[in-house]
């Protein structure tokens, strides 16, 4: 797996990193805390730990002093001043490597699939089967753990859809207040979230295996079975990914061409990089997933032909 957008497998909001408590910044870099290490500096902990306590980060910065960077798991460049919590990404419990799950592999693939599938149905288990009776044609594909070298930080923000004397425009979002809540103008901070992520060019090693033999044997009551056995070929699964990708980008494409802000250009620059490197041959997919996915990806984008429609959405 190599990456070619920055990507986050989020490892949950229990292990979010808090400013004063898991990290501390200064002049530009984000240092993120190890408390092995800052004990075994002999650093006055009982001092430390009250400012710990109040997340007091100036004051830990002031103590640590030189010992910063000797005292940190790692050193990153800061991609904005902020205070807000750091999305923190998954890691391999034993080696401590981040790591995109065998699990947010197979979900994406599962919504991709579930577009590729489906004809008239609107529920996965229509499509895919139950796995409780054993029936669910995923237990064909089966992804493992990738782990990599490597992250950094990266910021986000929110771009949002909002009424200006009765048009739809586009905006970001800046804040929750009314006053101010989004417009055209960008700022990298208010209502921004930063990500421990995989950026691009990372490569990580993994497994996908597709069992045809087991669902030649097995699966002979599936729904829509030569699809089915026809995705169990390397080649034709990446077909159809790219394919789902590259409609996917181009819908995105057309929105953001549609609702222009302060630079949203970059962003229309940036999907015209992804859609040329979707490889012609289908000798490899990209593929969109986890973090910030939304919610045309994870559903997989069945329900809409274009994004550009607005209005409220009824569903449940």
């Amino acid at each position: 797996i190599r990456g070619v957008y920055p990507l986050v497998d989020g490892a949950g909001r229990e292990k979010d990193w808090t400013k004063g408590s898991n990290f501390v910044s200064k002049e530009g870099k984000i240092y993120k805390l190890n408390l092995g290490k800052i004990i075994s500096r002999n650093i006055d902990s009982n001092e430390l730990s009250q400012y710990f306590a109040k997340r007091d980060a100036d004051s830990i910065v002031r103590i640590l002093g030189n010992n910063l960077k000797n005292v940190s798991e790692k050193v990153f460049s800061a991609p904005v001043d902020t205070d807000t919590d750091i999305k923190s990404f998954v890691r391999n419990e034993l080696s401590g490597q981040p790591v995109i799950t065998g699990s947010s592999l197979t979900g994406a693939v599962r919504s991709v699939l579930f577009d590729y599938l489906r004809t008239t149905e609107s529920r996965e288990r229509e499509v895919f089967g139950n796995s409780k009776d054993g029936s669910d044609f995923m237990r064909f594909i089966k992804f493992s753990d990738a782990e990599f070298d490597n992250t950094e930080l990266v910021n986000t923000k929110i771009f949002n859809l909002h009424q200006d004397k009765g048009d739809w425009v586009g905006g970001w979002k800046h804040s929750g207040n009314p006053e101010g809540y989004t417009n055209s103008s960008f700022r990298p901070t208010g209502c921004n979230t930063i990500y421990e992520a995989i950026m691009p060019g990372e490569v990580g090693l993994g497994n996908i295996m597709l069992s045809e033999k087991a669902f030649e044997m097995l699966g002979g009551a599936q729904l829509n079975i030569v699809k089915k056995r026809g995705v169990l070929d390397i080649k034709t699964l990446f077909r159809v990914i790219n394919n789902h990708t590259k409609e996917y980008l181009e819908k995105e494409r057309v929105f953001f061409t549609a609702y222009p802000v302060q630079e949203s250009t970059k962003i229309v620059d940036f999907i015209d990089v992804m859609l040329k490197k979707i490889p012609a041959d289908d000798s490899f997919c990209i593929l969109k997933m986890s973090a910030g996915s939304g919610f045309h990806s994870i559903t997989g984008d069945w329900q809409f032909s274009d994004y550009t429609s607005t209005g409220f959405w009824g569903g449940g």
